[in-house]
């Protein structure tokens, strides 16, 4: 594989506003292109096509239809096992294992191996794991078949209001580790009332945090609540536990409520339940009644809670709708434990089912899309992580002249960040009844821990069975 050479006009690309329409023309071979997304990425495709459309020497013409949110999954999957499907098309990670098994997606490794555009060393290993998968084995290996390539990454990050740390007296520092003192090796240190946006912090010392921001603890907070977050997952993997499991025999089981502590770190459990308490006992974020996944965005940006656990998608409303300062920071860990988070992604897939010249043409667009090109437009938008490693490490996606001023967080995150539990197997389906509980009762506090686990401990095993 060869590393392309170039990485050109991202600027220049992002002015472009318009997608090819008007036919295709005479002496054009047509790529069809399905995506979807908000206004933001939306206008940054159509750029992208058209200066595609424009400069390519393949004699390609590609036109781009943005599909609906809501209903692009239960759309592709009517769509991919006809001869109407699009050439090529957005994939997400926790869709991929069961499109491979439906044989809806062409498999590219050989493709990709022989591109002189594509360099999979210079694209995050957590983003490419996710479009390997060997459905006989089951597994998502190196030497696993390749069939989409990363769109993107998008890690987690905690987003914090400067305004509201200000008006409680901490102060704020941005140094990393190698360049602390002793004090300030901490993400959060109370005694000295100092916050370190390079260094995570302790669940501790974020629940320490959270209750200054909080304005029932403290009547000097400008938030409601000091903290919001929907997700699990950073606390439990930090003490090296999951939600998935095996048993001896080799079956699947689910692990969330194991109590077994791994060494000297507390049990899975344990870390699942910190997690809930920070709605239900400690009260330092809203529950689900009061402020729905749905409506996170906002309540930050309307200064209801002061950090948010968020994606990198956040970024370009963040910059339009908030009228105060505010950065990011690591997600927080258990002490002892591991940086650990999970990260959102898509995939570019090309139809199985289409012609072999129409998959060729449409590897050749890939190649733009998930290329020094089309990845440094999608940076320069501020949406995502780019998938190349390089990319990311430059001013292209830093812009250190606009907030998030520590963008590198999203950059370290993508190196240990992955795939959330919906891309573990082929469905969710296992996922749906607990995750239904936990996101609605549980954190509203109108159902207790035990009651959970004694609720479906046995029916997640069960359903698990048929994925063994």
């Amino acid at each position: 594989m060869k590393k392309s050479l170039f990485l050109l006009g991202a600027a220049a690309l992002l002015t472009l506003t318009a997608c090819g329409s008007g036919g295709v023309p005479a002496g054009k071979h047509e790529i069809v292109f399905w995506g979807w997304g908000d206004e933001t990425e939306i206008d940054v495709y159509k750029a992208i096509v058209k200066k595609y459309n424009a400069t390519n020497k393949d004699g390609n013409y590609v036109t781009y239809y943005p599909k609906p949110a809501a209903d692009y999954v239960t759309t592709m999957e009517r769509t991919l096992g006809t001869n109407r499907a699009p050439d090529i098309f957005y994939v997400g990670d926790g869709d991929l294992k069961r499109w491979v098994k439906y044989d809806f997606l062409e498999d590219i490794t050989d493709k990709v191996a022989n591109s002189e555009i594509i360099d999979t060393s210079d694209i995050w290993s957590t983003a490419l794991e996710r479009y390997r998968y060997n459905v006989s084995t089951k597994t998502s290996e190196e030497t696993d078949p390749l069939y989409c390539l990363p769109k993107d990454i998008g890690p987690t990050v905690i987003y914090y209001n400067v305004d509201a740390f200000k008006a409680v007296g901490i102060n704020i520092i941005s140094k990393p580790e190698s360049e602390c003192s002793e004090a300030e090796k901490h993400g959060f240190n109370l005694e000295t009332m100092t916050f370190n946006n390079r260094i995570s912090m302790t669940v501790d010392e974020e629940l320490a945090l959270s209750k200054l921001l909080t304005k029932s603890y403290n009547p000097d907070s400008i938030t409601k609540y000091g903290f919001y977050t929907e997700w699990w997952f950073n606390y439990v993997w930090s003490i090296g536990g999951d939600c998935l499991g095996k048993n001896a025999q080799g079956d699947y089981i689910w692990t969330l409520g194991d109590t077994t502590p791994h060494g000297d770190l507390p049990s899975n459990r344990e870390l699942f339940e910190h997690f809930i308490n920070l709605s239900v006992k400690e009260k330092v974020m809203p529950n689900p009644s009061e402020v729905s996944s749905a409506k996170k965005v906002s309540s930050f940006y309307t200064k209801k809670f002061a950090m948010l656990v968020g994606l990198r998608a956040h970024v370009p409303t963040f910059r339009k709708m908030c009228k105060f300062e505010w950065d990011v920071a690591p997600l927080s860990h258990e002490e002892g434990g591991v940086l650990a988070g999970h990260s959102g992604s898509m995939g570019f897939g090309i139809a199985k089912k289409i012609s072999q010249e129409r998959k060729n043409r449409a590897f050749q667009f890939m190649e733009y899309l998930a290329g020094p090109e089309g990845q440094a437009a999608t940076a320069e938008s501020g949406f995502n992580l780019p998938n190349q490693i390089s990319i990311a490490q430059t001013d292209v996606f830093l812009q250190k002249d606009k907030m998030p001023h520590n963008s590198v967080v999203f950059v370290e995150a993508a190196e240990y960040q992955h795939k959330g539990d919906w891309a573990y197997l082929p469905d969710k389906l296992w996922i749906d009844d607990w995750a239904a509980d936990l996101n609605g009762p549980v954190l509203d506090g109108t159902m207790t821990v035990d009651q959970f686990f004694a609720k479906h401990q046995a029916a997640t095993d069960l359903k698990l069975k048929q994925y063994s």
